[in-house]
């Protein structure tokens, strides 16, 4: 097993809407009417899988669920997974203090997010990045250049009769970005490394810049090699061999092309990251097996 990974909940929202007593709630099993208004922040362990995580929650999701049945004035439903969408958040739950309805299945929730698998797509800025992951969600392709500083997607990918939720990270790739975008790293199963098949400078980079970042930071992390645009035949000046030869330079453990404009090979790269990840995950576990004599 790997060592114990941290990670921290911090609880926000408006005075008095319930957030300690949630907090409360989750910790003690039991609802208490009256607690102080400072709320000592608390820990624990959970084993999911093979991995071990140590949830930190912090007191600064609806809440007080329990009086939709009373009050006539409570945010309709419907309205909030709505409003869930539009601030593209990855869950929307209800939970009750009082009552306990819905703490053990945030509690649930939270940790399932953080046990999913993590692919970080991150290249050059303007390397098709954000234009393949928008594709790939919501099937339509943009024209526009979208500059993406962070975002999160939450996705069910079925792979061998099997879905699989991941977790899909959109980086920035300019340079006044470098600090901010690898603390996204932390966490990664599996990086793919997009270079533009019309950008020679986005595909000596590369070598240069993203394999050495990557694999200082993220050792462990798969690694697949992206070439995205492949639908700009007359402007191409990097050839899919080219690309051949880079992944086996880096030692990526993939290569493919895609082009988010024809909408091609766009679900075959996020498969063949998610296939690569499950695959090294049943090596390990197959040569961690005991035998007794």
């Amino acid at each position: 097993m790997e060592g114990i990974i941290k990670k921290n909940v911090v609880i926000i929202g408006d005075g008095y809407v319930g957030k300690t007593s949630i907090l409360n709630s989750i910790k003690q099993q039991k609802f208490e009417e009256q607690i102080p208004n400072l709320y000592d922040d608390f820990e624990y362990t959970q084993t999911i899988g093979d991995k071990q995580f140590k949830v930190k929650f912090i007191d600064t999701a609806g809440t007080k669920s329990d009086l939709r049945r009373t009050n006539r004035n409570c945010i309709n439903k419907d309205e909030i997974v709505k409003f869930q969408k539009k601030i593209n958040a990855l869950f929307y739950a209800e939970c009750s203090a009082k009552t306990l309805s819905g703490i053990d299945d945030l509690k649930k929730r939270i940790l399932k997010f953080f046990s999913k698998e993590r692919i970080t797509v991150v290249g050059d800025g303007g390397a098709g990045k954000t234009c393949m992951l928008i594709v790939y969600k919501d099937r339509k392709f943009d024209e526009r250049y979208i500059p993406t500083v962070f975002d999160v997607y939450s996705m069910t990918v079925p792979i061998n009769q099997k879905n699989h939720t991941v977790i899909l990270q959109d980086t920035a790739g300019q340079e006044e970005f470098d600090k901010l975008r690898q603390l996204a790293y932390k966490e990664t199963d599996v990086f793919v490394l997009c270079y533009s098949v019309d950008d020679a400078n986005s595909w000596d980079n590369v070598k240069e810049k993203w394999a050495p970042e990557l694999k200082r930071c993220c050792p462990r992390a798969k690694l697949i090699l992206a070439g995205t645009k492949s639908d700009l035949v007359s402007k191409r000046v990097v050839s899919e061999k080219d690309g051949t030869r880079l992944a086996k330079q880096i030692k990526a453990d993939g290569f493919i092309e895609n082009s988010a404009k024809l909408g091609k090979n766009i679900d075959e790269t996020i498969c063949l990251a998610i296939t690569v990840y499950m695959n090294s995950i049943t090596k390990r576990d197959s040569s961690s097996s005991c035998a007794l004599i």
